[in-house]
């Protein structure tokens, strides 16, 4: 006999659909902290207008308005957060590599302020085998001692601190810097998130297995990505459930009986 009373623990799978709506594969269980859907309706009436039942009502229907979900991820991965932010996440990968004399970088040095090299990790070299050479941008080049520049190896910033250049200068640098590997998350891009979604459920009041399936949610954040906050992150969302072409409702509940 299935249970009267709920109290549901699981696992949420999500799956980020293209523009088109095509599948891409559920994600790895989620941690989700809110996963609510409402549903509502629209009362319309026929009221009277007669002599003596003039303001009552004649009839009323209910008119099914789209299905609602929020859901909280406690659970944040470079793809959740891609989510968050309206973007896309790729991975990434730059090899090592040494900017050689043959094709130097080229840079604005500016006096007392940091810039950006194309590269980070740049490589800090101990040794005159293999220095990092900074040299003005002129006929005759003028190399600019190390001592005169600061350089924010991991994030590959430079600023000139030396006293001979006291106005922007166009320099070229050789030097060696390391590889990195990651993901890379481009933000503000997919305005437009569309998601599937399955719980793995279990009612903690007598084991049973539940499963819900939304074929495809429209979301979109509710809340700002706080990269300084003193909590750990979470993704707020909250949209629409749509009912598919091939598909009579937006979403199914099982509740099973037996394990």
């Amino acid at each position: 006999m299935a249970s009267s009373d709920f109290l549901f623990s699981g696992d949420l799978y999500l799956d980020r659909k293209t523009d088109a709506g095509a599948s891409t594969g559920y994600l790895p269980p989620i941690e989700a902290g809110q996963i609510a859907i409402e549903e509502t309706t629209e009362l319309k009436t026929i009221k009277s207008k007669k002599r003596d039942t003039y303001g009552q009502v004649r009839r009323t229907v209910s008119l099914k308005q789209p299905s609602k979900i929020k859901v909280t991820l406690n659970e944040v991965s470079a793809e959740i957060l891609a989510l968050a932010l309206l973007g896309t996440a790729d991975a990434r990968s730059v090899a090592a590599g040494t900017v050689a004399s043959g094709a130097p970088t080229e840079v604005t040095l500016i006096p007392g302020r940091f810039v950006q090299l194309p590269h980070r990790h740049i490589t800090p070299h101990v040794d005159v085998t293999s220095p990092i050479v900074i040299e003005t941008d002129e006929t005759t080049p003028v190399e600019i001692p190390l001592a005169d520049v600061e350089i924010n190896h991991r994030a590959g910033l430079i600023r000139y601190i030396g006293a001979t250049l006291t106005e922007a200068t166009a320099c070229t640098l050789t030097y060696k810097h390391a590889g990195e590997s990651g993901t890379r998350v481009a933000g503000g891009v997919k305005p437009t998130i569309k998601v599937g979604i399955m719980m793995d459920m279990k009612n903690i009041v007598d084991g049973e297995s539940a499963f819900l399936v939304i074929d495809e949610a429209t979301l979109t954040p509710t809340s700002p990505v706080d990269f300084m906050g003193d909590d750990f992150l979470s993704v707020e969302l909250e949209g629409e459930l749509v009912t598919l072409s091939d598909k009579t409702s937006p979403y199914i509940l099982d509740l099973l009986t037996g394990g």
